[in-house]
Order: structure tokens, then C-alpha cells, then sequence
């Protein structure tokens, strides 16, 4: 247990250095710091849409730059560093690899029998086009790789007995996900059901399964009843944001340390009660609580900024 939280806390120190490491980059190529602050409504549309590509956050259903902007100001300062590394990480063209599988023993392998990540899977039917084009898939991969979500495609000339036990008999999109909260629990297989398939639709309908096995709490009497009890996990970990949903990150975070890191995500955006906000030390949106037997750390507003309050 021990050794577990020795590299969750080495895991936030080696975050800090590289965001102090990666600060003197940007200042030595642009001459901006890259704490200082950004007015998200100096930016354009694009970019708006790139800062929530980067955090994590789904834009379909948003069409007008206004409630784009919106967002980006609900999920977060938006500082120089970030903007820089987003914008660098857009123009970057090399390719992000992805697993072409051989057949069911190597898909079970690595889809069915991995408990600590989520995969998406393209699966091809015997003489049939792929769902997403080529030029699509490749923007899919590149998006989902990000936050540590893997890819692969399935091909089902190599294994065809396997497709049709599946009932794969049209191409079709396949996302795994662990079931349980339990280290050892079972994967779930989900298959795309959406009319639309465009990559944004799709990153949503990801982000809403992999988020639907996050605690979600929307009001300060479950909140006071969560942060006072005592249960088999001893380290967590809380967002409070304004926020719909959490961002992909926090989910694919919390698949990896299943079962022994318990992620809890505050829903803010009806809250009618602020007063037991700032009695457990909560004055900004979002904030990010690190809760452990030794202590309760809050990641501060300003990038690689930690700060530890008393419990």
C-alpha cells in the first residue's frame, strides 16, 4: 500500500519539475512565461476547439465559438504553456502507432484480458469497408492516444470463425473497458451504436462510457457524507468542476489505477450550496484533491503547483 502511494506522490513531484522544465522552453522560444494567462476571447474558434481537444473535452453540439469559449473558461485557466503545447502537439504530423490484430488469441490477449486500460477497436467484416475512413481513423488514433486510450484494428479475413461467433458481420467500432472497480474484473465490450460517424461524435461516446464508471456527486449532502466516510480505499482522488463530465484524462487515469486509487468526480453545475465548499478548503474551479492517510493535497490553479492543506 505504501509503495503504491510512494509513486502516486513521485508521479505529481515528477509532473512539477517538467512543468517547471517545460516553462523555460517556452520562454526561450517565445519570450512569454508560461504561466501567464491567456483571455480565451482573444483566440480563435480553431484554437478554442484545440484547448479542449487537449484537455479532453468534447465540443460536438456546440457549433457557436460563443459557448466553445464557454467551456474552455469552465474547464480551467487557460495559461501560455498550455496554449503553446497544444498548438505544437496540432501541428505535429508524425504518426501514432496502432495494433493490427492477427487474430482471437492475440485480441484477447491484449483487449480482452487487460484490466487497467481502454482500447478502441476497428473491426472489419469480410468484404466490407471499414466505418471510419483511413483519413478519419488516423485523426481518431491520434486523439484517443493522447490520454492513454489504445487502438487497434481487427481485420476479419484473418480470423473470420472468430467474427461471426462475435456476430461481427458488419464493420463496425468496438471500445473495451473494464466492468468492475475490482483490479481483477471483467472487460466489457461495447459497439458503437451512433448514426454520426465523425470523430467527435465518436471521442464523445467514448469519454461518456469510460466517465460512467466514475463516482459522480451533485450535491454538498453526498459530498459531506463521501468526504467523511472511511471504506477500502485509501488514497483518492477529487475533481470539483463545472463540468458536465470529467475530462477523458481523469477517466482513462482512473481505469489504470483500478482498484486501488478511488476517482471521484463533483459535478458543479447546479450547486445550491457553497458553503461546505470552502469549509474542506475548496475556493477555485476546477481543483483537483489528492486524499491520503497522511494528508489531503490540493493541485494548485497555476501549472506543476501543488499545495497541501491539513486535514
Amino acid at each position: 500500500m505504501w509503495l503504491k502511494l510512494f509513486f502516486l506522490l513521485l508521479y505529481f513531484l515528477v509532473l512539477f519539475v517538467l512543468a517547471r522544465f517545460f516553462e523555460a522552453i517556452v520562454w526561450y522560444e517565445t519570450g512569454i512565461f508560461a504561466t501567464q494567462l491567456v483571455d480565451p476571447v482573444a483566440l480563435s474558434f480553431k484554437k478554442l476547439k484545440t484547448i479542449l481537444e487537449c484537455r479532453g473535452l468534447g465540443y460536438s453540439g456546440l457549433p457557436e465559438k460563443k459557448d466553445v469559449r464557454e467551456l474552455v473558461e469552465k474547464s480551467g485557466d487557460l495559461m501560455e504553456g498550455e496554449l503553446y503545447s497544444a498548438l505544437k502537439e496540432e501541428e505535429a504530423s508524425e504518426s501514432i502507432s496502432s495494433t493490427n490484430f492477427s487474430g482471437e488469441m492475440h485480441f484477447y490477449e491484449l483487449v480482452e484480458d487487460t484490466k487497467d486500460g481502454i482500447w478502441l477497436v476497428q473491426v472489419i467484416a469480410n468484404d466490407r469497408s471499414p466505418l471510419v475512413g483511413k483519413i478519419h481513423w488516423e485523426k481518431m488514433v491520434k486523439k484517443v492516444s493522447r490520454f492513454g486510450i489504445r487502438t487497434g484494428t481487427f481485420n476479419c479475413s484473418s480470423d473470420p470463425r472468430y467474427c461471426r461467433r462475435r456476430g461481427w458481420v458488419r464493420s463496425t467500432l468496438i471500445m473495451s473497458v473494464p466492468q468492475t472497480s475490482t483490479s481483477k474484473g471483467k472487460v466489457m465490450l461495447k459497439e458503437y451504436s451512433g448514426r454520426k460517424i465523425e470523430v467527435e461524435h465518436i471521442f464523445k461516446w467514448i469519454t461518456a462510457h469510460a466517465a460512467s464508471r466514475i463516482k459522480t456527486i451533485y450535491n454538498a449532502e453526498h459530498l459531506k457524507e463521501e468526504w467523511n466516510k472511511s471504506d477500502q480505499y485509501w488514497v483518492k482522488i477529487y475533481l470539483f468542476a463545472n463540468l458536465d463530465q470529467p475530462p477523458a484524462f481523469f477517466s482513462a487515469l482512473s481505469i489504470k489505477f483500478t482498484g486501488r486509487v478511488e476517482f471521484i468526480f463533483v459535478n458543479m453545475e447546479n450547486w445550491d450550496n457553497m458553503s461546505y465548499m470552502t469549509d474542506i478548503g475548496i475556493y477555485n474551479m476546477p481543483s483537483y484533491i489528492l486524499r491520503t492517510p497522511e494528508g489531503i493535497y490540493r493541485y494548485g490553479n497555476h501549472t506543476g503547483r501543488s499545495n497541501m492543506i491539513l486535514d
